[in-house]
């Protein structure tokens, strides 16, 4: 007895200290979410690595921006980037994004009328994701700016 009750106590402990891992249902926004960002000025987290935590909720802040997830299907654009299924819109700019079980794609955007599409879009993250993980993506777009 003693031993299964080790044994269900290894296990269990095991679990509590495991990274967490991104995945599309616990990391890509939905539809109507609203996210309020601050910037602040740089600031030395010291050293990174496993089970760190840091707390910036009291570094100064020099600006704010709201930025809000809406359907592509509800902008002038949504033909641009057919393969979106997420518009970040913030101060008059759009981001296109795809969410799908395999990663967060960016598609591109659109600010004071100029329309940025990548032909080849950006994997903005791949999912799933954990730490210690690493990516990176070649991405192409191009875009006429007034001529």
């Amino acid at each position: 007895m003693k031993s299964l009750l080790t044994l269900t106590l290894v296990a269990l402990s095991s679990l509590l200290i495991a990274q967490p891992v991104l995945d599309v249902s616990n990391s890509v926004p939905q539809v109507y979410d609203i996210f309020e960002q601050a910037g602040t000025l740089p600031v030395d987290p010291t050293e990174g690595g496993a089970d760190q935590t840091w707390d910036f909720s009291l570094s100064p802040q020099n600006g704010t921006q709201t930025t809000t997830v809406i359907s592509p299907l509800w902008t002038d654009y949504s033909d641009e980037y057919p393969a979106s299924n997420r518009c970040f819109e913030s101060e008059g700019l759009y981001t296109y994004y795809e969410a799908t079980s395999e990663g967060y794609t960016y598609h591109g955007g659109v600010e004071s009328g100029i329309v940025v599409v990548y032909s080849d879009p950006q994997v903005y993250w791949p999912l799933p994701f954990t730490f210690g993980d690493s990516h990176s993506d070649d991405f192409y777009g191009e875009y006429n700016a007034g001529g």
